[in-house]
């Protein structure tokens, strides 16, 4: 983290002298050095990693982070009927290898409420279709290259092809506005999601 801030801010500071670096109007490069000064003493959150070698990698990293949920299964230690234990990362207590790992017992309600505030409104999108799900042409390479890469199973080829379906057309209007009296116009429809299935463990 020093290392990346001390070389990212001496190249800024570099390129300001040389006149490449493009300043707003009412800077110089005094200002930019003042800023510059002001910015070593901060903390830097740097994450550096090296690259994957092959797009597996990347595949599985994306599923996690994407579809991941909001709590791993493997952190749920213990459930007695009344009480979730779990564990977690304390970031604001950081050790030599970084934040460390803790306990947390939360009552059944509590724990619920907590997980439910990581789940999206109905018809809120966490994530875009992006790369490997944009529709159009110039992704058509990039899916290419993961198909050989990655032997796609039945399940999966089926996943994909969904999402890279174009939606359904447009609904026929329906109602009116009850606050306005404006024409509504359906522009999509979904059933309602079943009720959560729950299991003792």
């Amino acid at each position: 983290m020093q290392l990346f801030r001390g070389k990212f801010l001496y190249g800024l500071r570099g390129l300001a002298r040389a006149g490449r670096l493009r300043l707003p109007a009412d800077w110089t490069a005094l200002t930019l050095d003042t800023r510059c000064r002001d910015l070593r003493h901060k903390r830097w959150n740097v994450y550096i990693c090296e690259r994957y070698e092959h797009p597996t990698g990347v595949l599985n990293y994306l599923g996690r982070y994407l579809h991941g949920g909001p709590i791993a299964e493997s952190r749920l230690l213990a459930f007695d009927g009344e009480r979730v234990t779990f564990r977690y990362k304390d970031y604001r207590d950081r050790g030599p290898d970084g934040a460390r790992p803790k306990l947390l017992t939360l009552a059944r309600d509590e724990f619920l409420r907590r997980y439910l505030q990581h789940v999206p409104p109905k018809g809120f999108h966490l994530v875009r279709g992006y790369g490997l799900y944009r529709r159009g042409g110039s992704s058509e390479a990039l899916r290419r290259r993961v198909r050989e890469a990655v032997p796609l199973t039945p399940h999966l080829q089926a996943s994909l092809t969904a999402r890279l379906s174009p939606p359904p057309a447009p609904l026929a209007a329906s109602d009116t506005c009850p606050a306005c009296g404006a024409h509504l116009l359906v522009v999509w429809s979904e059933p309602r999601a079943a009720p959560l299935s729950t299991r003792a463990a």
